[in-house]
């Protein structure tokens, strides 16, 4: 019988890299608690806060799929204004894909084959729907306290819809 981390290898992503985020205005993480998305208090490299930013095709520059390490899910959109989910999802659902969009002129992707965002450790960007193409990953409000939901939202260039992206 296969052992639990052999199995989870398996389930891991191929493609991938490896961080976790940030959210500029709060400084809380996007984080996994009790099967949805939330901003916590930062863990450090803790699997609720490590996420995996895969290709969704064969472009390694993006769209991008956010994917738990923790449950192997992606964050989904559902709608305009509506909290992100977690789900199986497929490469090919729009509502699983996200375009990187670099805040800031200090942000580069050096190697996507070997993880390296950029020249510096910490990148700012925002996460764009591809299916809610106006739409972006937002804290709520900014909110500072554990579980303070992720939503879909229309961009407004604020803080709480900026996230530092963290190498692993």
């Amino acid at each position: 019988m296969a052992s639990s981390s052999a199995h989870e290898k398996q389930r891991e992503p191929k493609t991938k890299y490896v961080c976790g985020l940030k959210n500029v205005q709060a400084g809380t993480r996007l984080n996994v608690y009790n099967g949805k998305t939330c901003g916590w208090a930062d863990g450090g490299e803790v699997r609720d806060q490590i996420w995996f930013l895969q290709p969704a095709g064969d472009n390694e520059n993006g769209p991008f799929m956010i994917t738990s390490n923790l449950t192997y899910k992606h964050v989904v959109a559902k709608g305009p204004y509506g909290v992100v989910e977690l789900s199986d999802g497929s490469p090919n659902d729009s509502e699983a894909q996200w375009n990187l969009v670099p805040v800031g002129s200090n942000f580069s992707l050096v190697d996507p084959r070997i993880s390296l965002w950029c020249s510096a450790d910490k990148q700012c960007c925002s996460f764009t729907s591809v299916r809610f193409s106006n739409c972006v990953l937002d804290l709520a409000a900014g909110l500072t306290h554990n579980g303070v939901d992720i939503y879909c939202w229309p961009s407004h260039g604020g803080q709480n819809q900026q996230w530092t992206m963290i190498k692993y």
